[in-house]
Parts: C-alpha cells; sequence; structure tokens
C-alpha cells in the first residue's frame, strides 16, 4: 500500500489485484481528511474483494465486471461512515458526517449518470458522422451537467471543459455508469446488513468469493435482489431518502 503523499506522486486512489501468491497493490493519498478515510474504506472495499475472489476463482473468473467491481467498494464506505457516526458526539461533526454520506451517495448516483449521458450523446453525435471537436463536446457537457444542476447554482465559464479532466471517458468508456449501479446496490446490501448482519455476513463472503465466475444477477440473487424489478430500484432510492432524512434531522439538532 502506497498511502502517504509526496512529490511527485500521482493524486488519485485506485486498488488493482496482482496473484494469487500476492496481495493487491493500493495507491492513495492520506492526508487525515475526512475524505481521506472515505478512500481508505472504499480500497480496501476493493482489496478485501480482490483477495476472496483469488483464492476462490481461478485467474481466468475472479475479475468482475465494472458494475458489480463497484458495489464492494461502496459498501465499505457505508460501513466506515457508520463508525464515524456512532462514535462521533459532537452535534455539528455529526451534521456533517451525515450531509458528506448524502452528498456522495448523490455525486455517485446522479452525477455519474450525468456523465453517462453525456458519453451517450458524444457517441451518437460521432455515429452520425458528425465532427466531435472540443466546441461540441463543451456543449454536450453544459446541456447534461445543466440539467443535473438546474438553478441550485451557476456554473463557471471554465466547466465547460470540465469533461477533460475525466479520464474513464478515454480510457475505460462508460465506465462511469457502474458508480451508478454499485451506489444503489450498495444501499440495497446495506440495509439488509442493518435487518440481520448475522445472517448478511456468509451470503456477503460468498458474494465476494464468487469474483466474476457469475453474472451480477445471480451473485445478487441470495440476498432477495431481482435486478429486472422496478421495485428492486425502488428500494434502494427509499434507502437513499433515509439518508436524507437523516441528515436534515442531524443538521437541525445541531443547529439548537
Amino acid at each position: 500500500m502506497d498511502v502517504l503523499p509526496r512529490q511527485g506522486k500521482a493524486t488519485g486512489a485506485y486498488c488493482t489485484g496482482v496473484s494469487k501468491t500476492i496481495l493487491p497493490y493500493v495507491l492513495m493519498n492520506f492526508t487525515n481528511r475526512l475524505r481521506d478515510v472515505s478512500t481508505l474504506a472504499h480500497e480496501f472495499g476493493h482489496a478485501t474483494h480482490n483477495v476472496l475472489a483469488l483464492e476462490n476463482q481461478t485467474f481466468r473468473s475472479y475479475r468482475t465486471g465494472i458494475p458489480l467491481a463497484e458495489v464492494p467498494s461502496t459498501f465499505a464506505q457505508s460501513i466506515a461512515d457508520d463508525y464515524l457516526l456512532e462514535n462521533e458526539g459532537d452535534a455539528g461533526t455529526l451534521a456533517a458526517l451525515a450531509s458528506d454520506r448524502l452528498e456522495s451517495a448523490f455525486a455517485a448516483i446522479y452525477r455519474q449518470t450525468v456523465l453517462a449521458r453525456f458519453e451517450q450523446r458524444a457517441y451518437a453525435v460521432r455515429s452520425e458522422g458528425r465532427s466531435l471537436a472540443v466546441e461540441r463536446l463543451n456543449e454536450l457537457w453544459w446541456e447534461e451537467n445543466s440539467k443535473y444542476y438546474g438553478d441550485s447554482l451557476d456554473l463557471p465559464e471554465g466547466y465547460h471543459l470540465g469533461w477533460s479532466y475525466i479520464p474513464h471517458f478515454i480510457h475505460v468508456r462508460f465506465y462511469t455508469y457502474a458508480y451508478s449501479f454499485a451506489a444503489l446496490v450498495a444501499l440495497l446490501l446495506y440495509r439488509r446488513f442493518r435487518e440481520d448482519a448475522d445472517t448478511f455476513a456468509p451470503k456477503y463472503l460468498e458474494l465476494l468469493q464468487a469474483g466474476g465466475s457469475a453474472s451480477p444477477a445471480d451473485v445478487l440473487a441470495p440476498f432477495g435482489l431481482d435486478l429486472r424489478s422496478t421495485d428492486t430500484w425502488r428500494e434502494a432510492f427509499a434507502e437513499l431518502d433515509a439518508f436524507r432524512e437523516e441528515a436534515e434531522t442531524l443538521s437541525a439538532q445541531s443547529q439548537q
């Protein structure tokens, strides 16, 4: 694990599996900030997934597709958030923690959808034989982000180029939708964990051990999740709404 920042080190964070005999490699920059704690939990969610999948699968079947790959990392963030909320005594800090959890969930679900829709539109334009010059990409980016933010804020003019700093668009096309899928699934798993942790734990370990040997639908079926059912996704959004209520309640209490 490469955890401490230093001159010349890349920003961001990632985890990659190596082999059955070498533990996963994690890179991040820990600076004692709240976001660093969340990042640490996220990357070790990946690492745990990699270790258990490598131990129980072949090298060709351990790696999952990108939607499921982001589920254990996002779920680990929820567990870390719970620990922080349960052990914090200051009302103002509790409100900040709950608000950060809510905002992170919104970013993972809604903003990643914005990014995916931008990508869809860009490829649609290109498939029609039209030019994808910087100016046209700027327009598409601005239009999709404007739908998300509405009149809640004024986007700075320079944000027309916001698409250009996101490496996923180049290195792993349509990756961003995986974050939205994973965030919603992690909310569903988080609910089942809270309802009955003892029953949940062995099923969750089996999910991690399965790696990429089965489809997301099959891996998640033991939790009573039907990915083709609208009710499943409604349940996920209900859990998200519970985060909203928690943040509003704690914020109100911190001002009393």
